[in-house]
């Protein structure tokens, strides 16, 4: 199986080399495309071909950005920003215990950086293909992933799922592009318009509840929230929030695949009661999945000595890779991941920078008259607030191209938009 990967991996990248060094300004909507393969998950040791794949695709970013026509453009304030995160980071891994590690986990947290400059970047080369055209290969390519990976094919045609899954992200990975996906697709229903795009935002939704995956549901109702309230006026939205919360809590509580994984003894716990009384649910009840003592293991180990500058960039990835104690490898957070390899003052860059992101979004929306650049303004605005509450409880910098990158993509090409407007 291995040598189907990396013959199917080999194939990918020469046809994405292909965009990359004749078409550049194209390599951003491909980049979007292409995350959705995988090639072998994160399984341990220090090289992987989902690791090479990262490596090769962050090359090929690179080689775009050199290959699009123009003089060189002043940076952003958020790349900015981005760039002073991963010049701390880079220092960090002074300390590091082991370079490899260090180098993977860079390429991890270096991709959205390359990804949001590649997408202003593209739209100010003037080579950028239609966006409204590109917005539906992203979202028809995603919609094909959703039917070959997707939560109802994860539960009522495993067959279909599990062959797909060597290729294709599925699982947590995949919910959380899909809680991304919600937004971008119900973004450019409200601002594109076209019932397809609606339609594959409640379909999105709708997945991770069936395949129960609680980050993916928690994820998706943020970030619709987030959508409704920017293009709603307040008498629509109120109602429209109180029913999606309802929604989200109730799923949690009722559902039985998300149930069983949300309560240790899910049985002995009354769903209606919990809906008129929910704080007389025991937080030891919850069913973290291992995290918190996962996060308690890696904390004090990595974090507690050197709170500031943590262990060095991939301390936490060698750590669980060799940690004994239990058979957890990866820490199933990127706030966690961050403040033990750069401490608070790598967490504090980072979300600095999202915070900045989030500022030229909200301008672009705000004062831009184009549909386009407010609609892939508002697919930053609500996709990173989804995007952080996964960073919370899965591996968003491993899951980079699948689901990482796209908000700071859609930042890029909405700020690129502004800036081309005379």
């Amino acid at each position: 199986m291995a040598a189907v990967s990396l013959t199917l991996m080999i194939v990918a990248m020469l046809v994405a080399t292909g965009f990359s060094y004749q078409r550049p300004a194209h390599f951003v909507i491909v980049l979007l495309i292409i995350g959705l393969f995988r090639f072998e998950a994160e399984a341990g040791g220090t090289l992987s071909l989902s690791a090479l794949w990262l490596l090769g695709v962050d090359f090929l970013i690179l080689m775009a950005l050199m290959r699009l026509p123009g003089s060189v453009m002043p940076l952003s304030l958020p790349e900015k920003l981005y760039i002073v995160f991963l010049v701390w980071a880079a220092l960090t891994a002074v300390q590091a215990p082991d370079l490899t590690y260090s180098v993977r986990t860079f390429a991890k947290i270096a991709s959205p950086l390359l990804a949001m400059v590649l997408g202003r970047k593209a739209v100010l080369s003037g080579g950028m293909p239609d966006i409204r055209a590109s917005m539906k290969w992203v979202v028809g390519t995603s919609f094909v992933a959703f039917l070959l990976v997707g939560g109802f094919t994860q539960r009522f045609v495993p067959v279909v799922f599990n062959s797909a899954e060597k290729t294709l992200w599925g699982g947590a990975a995949f919910a959380d592009h899909l809680a991304i996906m919600a937004v971008v697709a119900l973004a450019a229903w409200r601002i594109l318009g076209g019932g397809l795009y609606f339609s594959y935002a409640v379909m999105a939704a709708l997945s991770s509840v069936v395949a129960g995956v609680r980050t993916g549901v928690g994820a998706t109702v943020i970030g619709v929230i987030v959508v409704i309230l920017l293009t709603y006026r307040k008498v629509t939205s109120i109602p429209l929030l109180c029913g999606i919360a309802l929604l989200g809590v109730a799923s949690l509580l009722f559902v039985p695949s998300l149930k069983v994984k949300m309560f240790h003894n899910a049985g002995a716990v009354d769903s209606v009661d919990v809906l008129r009384n929910p704080t007389g649910v025991l937080l030891d009840n919850v069913n973290n999945s291992g995290r918190g003592s996962t996060w308690t293991m890696a904390l004090t180990d990595l974090w507690d000595p050197s709170r500031l500058s943590g262990s060095g960039l991939g301390a936490v990835q060698e750590f669980m890779y060799t940690q004994k104690i239990t058979d957890i490898n990866i820490v199933h957070s990127g706030y966690v991941e961050l403040l033990c390899d750069t401490g608070l003052i790598g967490l504090g860059l980072y979300l600095l920078t999202v915070g900045c992101c989030l500022r030229e979004g909200w301008r672009v929306y705000r004062y831009n008259g184009s549909h386009v650049s407010r609609m892939l303004a508002l697919c930053a605005l609500g996709g990173f607030p989804a995007l952080l509450f996964c960073m919370g409880f899965d591996n968003v910098f491993s899951f980079a191209l699948v689901a990482g990158n796209y908000p700071f993509v859609f930042t890029g090409m909405a700020v690129g938009l502004a800036q081309s407007r005379p």
